[in-house]
């Protein structure tokens, strides 16, 4: 069985990122991202649960995403300037 790890949850963090993937109403769309209501992610913002360690990794691997997505699209636009 596996075992699951909580750590304290980074707000800051949890918000930068979502904010980052999602914009200013990130919060209903993180949730959905991490398979969540948003009342449970709110709980784990104010500090009333722990995080669980996959959920970092969820956001971790969206970002990480988002960034390639944000990197193909700045290439395509460079490349269509430069003919």
């Amino acid at each position: 069985m596996t075992e699951r790890r909580y750590i304290p949850t980074p707000t800051e963090a949890v918000e930068a990122a979502g904010r980052a993937l999602f914009g200013e109403e990130w919060q209903r769309d993180t949730a959905d991202l991490l398979g969540w209501t948003t009342a449970r992610l709110r709980q784990m913002l104010r500090g009333d649960r722990a995080m669980p360690i996959g959920a970092i990794d969820d956001l971790l691997r969206a970002l990480h995403a988002k960034g390639r997505a944000v990197t193909d699209a700045s290439r395509l636009l460079e490349q269509a300037v430069a003919e």
